[in-house]
């Protein structure tokens, strides 16, 4: 299979801008601007085939934002067919063709491509880039909450600039890593004052 990836005829420096959206920017901010979305009142929607609907399976999803609708549609390219005719999926085709390949190669080897980046993802973060800051500082807390590590307050940039090290090691990129401060975030107490 590698060996057919490495034949495919790609532009490298789409594969290369693509990547860059995703680690220095915002992947859903610009595919606002390529997949085409209509609006009704305002609010962003699309319109989808739902099995057993009336009349011939075609209604109208509404989305809270941009976004949110960005977001659903980036899922259905990358977990659904290659071949999907959708205006969304035929857009993303037409802005990125070589990641389309790539993307329509490895479903195409009966690999599930969704499961392969989680796993990447996983390998990345958890296999290597935890295990290695979990050898050298194996009393310090580490957590993992699906994309992210976690730590006490003390050790954060610590763990930040080692976390950045060790994901630029293993992929070759330098990642943007973003904190998130929970102490920060307001809690809310519930009290039963029934008698």
């Amino acid at each position: 299979m590698f060996k057919g990836l490495f034949e495919l005829d790609i532009h490298r420096e789409e594969i290369h801008d693509f990547g860059k959206k995703i680690i220095h920017g915002d992947l859903y901010d610009d595919l606002q601007e390529i997949i085409p979305i209509n609006k009704l009142e305002g609010r962003p929607y699309r319109t989808v085939w739902q099995e057993n609907k009336w009349p011939q399976g075609r209604t109208k999803i509404f989305y809270a934002s941009e976004r949110e609708l960005i977001k659903k549609v980036v899922l259905e390219i990358f977990n659904g067919s290659s071949r999907a005719n959708t205006p969304e999926a035929i857009a993303f085709r037409a802005a990125f063709p070589s990641v389309h390949k790539i993307m329509a190669f490895i479903k195409g080897n009966d690999i599930e491509f969704y499961r392969l980046l989680s796993w990447v993802e996983a390998y990345c973060l958890l296999d290597y880039t935890a295990m290695q800051i979990g050898k050298k500082r194996p009393t310090q807390l580490l957590l993992s909450i699906h994309d992210s590590l976690v730590t006490t307050t003390s050790y954060v940039a610590t763990f930040k600039s080692e976390m950045s090290s060790h994901l630029q090691q293993i992929t070759g990129l330098t990642p943007t890593i973003k904190e998130e401060n929970w102490l920060k975030q307001e809690v809310l107490y519930l009290k039963n004052e029934s008698k």
